[in-house]
């Protein structure tokens, strides 16, 4: 093979291979966030006196 051919190869070859690590990198970043996300605290709803639940 020439070496233009080679050239074009090694270059196809680190393109790949960095568009792999990116990927990985962004799932793992995705992975941890929410493995580490805080729960959503939760909501209390008081109950509905009387007088509101005959307007509804």
């Amino acid at each position: 093979m020439t070496p233009v051919v080679w050239l074009a190869l090694h270059q196809a070859a680190q393109q790949i291979a960095g568009t792999a690590v990116d990927s990985g990198v962004a799932r793992a970043r995705s992975a941890l966030r929410k493995l580490f996300r805080r729960p959503a605290e939760a909501v209390t709803v008081p109950p509905l006196s009387r007088e509101r639940s005959a307007n509804c």
